[in-house]
């Protein structure tokens, strides 16, 4: 008899066994073709949603091409003890598609026509970048972006710009600080060559 009583308890359990596995397969088939579901209709809004790799890729990622018309804005800090001038670089984040004619507009000048914004609101017409000043101290008017990779001044690479700025008195500290925008040219754009009397001034790489 006791073997009996044994034997059933195995049934039952076992019959308990197979009912729980028919329910939880049951309760988890619509949970899990709801989450299906769910994740199929999130990626058929992608396209409107969200950016796709190849996109973001050629948006975001350092030495993209920077589109036509877009303005890009950063800020400048440059200081230095005595001495006769102080360089630094700065990037634009992406390549432009055409060439970047510079202006440095001191304090208290008035910008030239591809500069159209002001120190606190800076812009930039196509093809051009404008470096507003906000504060100088003892900075000549030699001070200038120029070009990285050949140390001309006036000038850009495509990539970014370099700042030289120079003390009006080598005896002293010297410090330049503002803003600047610059908007991509169409591809292919040009600068016009342009030279100045300290087109040679800047100094070389060391």
């Amino acid at each position: 008899m006791e073997k009996r009583k044994s034997w059933l308890r195995g049934v039952r359990g076992i019959s308990l066994v197979v009912v729980g596995i028919f329910l939880g397969a049951t309760l988890l088939t619509p949970a899990v073709a709801h989450v299906t579901d769910s994740i199929a209709h999130l990626f058929s809004h992608t396209d409107q949603r969200y950016y796709k790799k190849v996109t973001a890729n050629a948006r975001f990622l350092p030495g993209a091409t920077v589109p036509a018309g877009r303005t890009i804005r950063g800020t400048f800090t440059q200081r230095s003890g005595p001495g006769t001038y102080h360089l630094a670089n700065y990037e634009f984040g992406g390549r432009m598609a055409g060439d970047i004619t510079p202006h440095f507009i001191h304090v208290g000048d008035s910008p030239p026509a591809g500069c159209p914004g002001t120190a606190a609101n800076p812009k930039a017409n196509s093809g051009h970048l404008c470096l507003y000043a906000t504060a100088e101290t003892n900075i000549s008017a030699l001070t200038c972006a120029f070009n990285i990779e050949f140390y001309s001044c006036p000038g850009t690479d495509r990539t970014g710009f370099g700042l030289a700025i120079y003390a009006t008195n080598a005896g002293s500290s010297f410090e330049a600080s503002g803003r600047w925008a610059v908007k991509a040219p169409a591809a292919g754009v040009t600068a016009p060559v342009r030279k100045s009397p300290d087109a040679d001034s800047v100094p070389g790489p060391a």
